[in-house]
């Protein structure tokens, strides 16, 4: 009689979503030396398919098979199934200095079977970045506690690239009299954040074209520049002096004649000539 032959189909091992594989038979009961392609016409298939999800167990079996000496019994196999690793990547959000903190959100590097992000649940994605947090510092993102049924997360951090803010700076615009002093000029600032004052700003002059003898009605610029500030981008705006007229006092001359004199000439004195002008300025009178 033909010799029985006990014929298991394989159980191999995959991860989601991988191609089906190969499946053959293994053989407990050949005789003198026999090999295994002793055996024809045989078969093996398995119900896994590539979407099968992690953690169940397709079946594998094999048929069909015959020889000479032997009659085959078939048992069946199964395909394990593992999950696949999901790679999760922190995004990286790039924020201007004093912005409010950017959403983070995972990027997915490796789902498969068209799988949508959906399919994990319960991960939360935070970071590290604060409004007050410097431009010279990259503060991380992450990802974590997200679960799959057929995949692992691994996760990667990321971090936030934070740019200088716009800060303006406009010089002082004073108004004075002719022949005044030269004033101070002092800067103003526009896009300050965090409740921040002029003083993180170093390095930082102000100056004027004014002298004390530029004339009433012009307008000589005032400017600042040479500032530096950790967390600003610092763009100057000029300003200007405003000369108004200076008030002078004119006395006409009060002369002394006998009766019968001719009229005497009239002329003026002047109280406050500025900046060693002569009463020549003076033109109409």
């Amino acid at each position: 009689q033909k010799a029985t032959l006990h014929a298991t189909a394989s159980s191999p091992t995959v991860d989601y979503g991988d191609p089906v594989p190969a499946i053959s038979s293994s053989y407990a009961d050949l005789r003198n030396g026999d090999a295994p392609s002793v055996v024809g016409g045989e078969s093996c298939s398995t119900a896994y398919v590539v979407t099968s999800n992690a953690g169940t167990t397709p079946a594998t079996t094999c048929t069909g098979g015959t020889a000479t000496n032997y009659q085959l019994s078939y048992a069946v196999g199964h395909v394990t199934i593992q999950k696949a690793t999901l790679h999760v990547t922190a995004s990286s959000p790039t924020v201007t200095y004093g912005d409010a903190v950017p959403t983070v959100a995972p990027i997915y590097a490796d789902l498969r079977n068209g799988d949508p992000a959906s399919v994990v649940t319960g991960q939360s994605c935070s970071t590290a970045y604060t409004a007050t947090s410097a431009v010279a510092t990259t503060p991380a993102t992450t990802c974590t506690g997200g679960t799959a049924t057929n995949y692992q997360p691994s996760y990667t951090a990321g971090s936030v690239t934070i740019q200088r803010k716009g800060l303006t700076v406009t010089a002082s615009s004073p108004t004075v009299t002719y022949g005044d002093a030269v004033p101070s000029v002092t800067p103003s600032y526009a896009g300050l954040v965090n409740s921040e004052s002029g003083s993180v700003v170093s390095g930082q002059s102000c100056t004027t074209a004014y002298v004390v003898t530029s004339n009433a009605g012009t307008t000589p610029a005032t400017s600042c520049s040479g500032g530096s500030a950790a967390n600003y981008a610092i763009s100057y705006t000029a300003g200007h002096v405003t000369i108004q007229k200076a008030t002078l006092h004119a006395t006409a001359s009060s002369p002394t004649v006998d009766y019968g004199d001719p009229v005497p000439a009239i002329s003026s004195s002047y109280a406050d000539l500025r900046n060693g002008d002569a009463p020549s300025v003076v033109g109409g009178e």
